[in-house]
């Protein structure tokens, strides 16, 4: 793909995303508006084990 006609590139990029999320366009996937990628990324974010407390926030209140 890297050397072909950026046309037939494209073409073979929008076939993926075909195969990958049926009936979502390309801003949709970029987007993530589909629950199931919003759940991954969700899933992937580290956390926090705890909130911290009111005094721990006036610390790192500058």
């Amino acid at each position: 793909m890297e050397k072909g006609d950026a046309g037939l590139a494209m073409g073979q990029v929008l076939r993926y995303i075909d195969a990958i999320a049926p009936a979502m366009s390309l801003l949709q996937l970029l987007q993530a508006e589909d629950p199931a990628l919003a759940a991954l990324e969700a899933g992937e974010k580290r956390k926090r084990t705890r909130g911290l407390s009111k005094e721990e926030l006036n610390k790192l209140d500058f």
